[in-house]
């Protein structure tokens, strides 16, 4: 779980979607610099590589259902909040973070 290693705050999964850069982002209490730590980088690094295959699998899915253009955008609409809410849980629960030093 991200937990601030200052003031202990637990970053729920809302706050989490405000963090640009998982490698520098600050602590939504204390404004401390984090980095994730090396649970926090193999997460982020497997839930990129996942959503990537899936994404790819989309437009495969995309290309072959030859749709008009509202019911591609729905479809897409619809994997990607259904992709994007998981892999922010998963990677605000199995991610560590740490003070980002310099």
């Amino acid at each position: 779980m991200i937990i601030c290693p200052r003031c202990k705050h637990s970053v729920t999964v809302l706050e989490s979607f405000a963090i640009v850069n998982p490698f520098d982002f600050g602590c939504p209490a204390c404004s401390s610099r984090l980095q994730v730590g090396r649970k926090g980088e193999m997460t982020v690094w497997a839930s990129g590589i996942l959503g990537s295959l899936l994404a790819a699998y989309t437009s495969h899915l995309w290309t072959v259902q030859l749709a008009g253009a509202h019911q591609i955008l729905g479809f897409v609409a619809m994997v990607f909040l259904a992709m994007a809410i998981p892999f922010q849980w998963v990677t605000v629960r199995y991610a560590d973070a740490l003070l980002r030093r310099g």
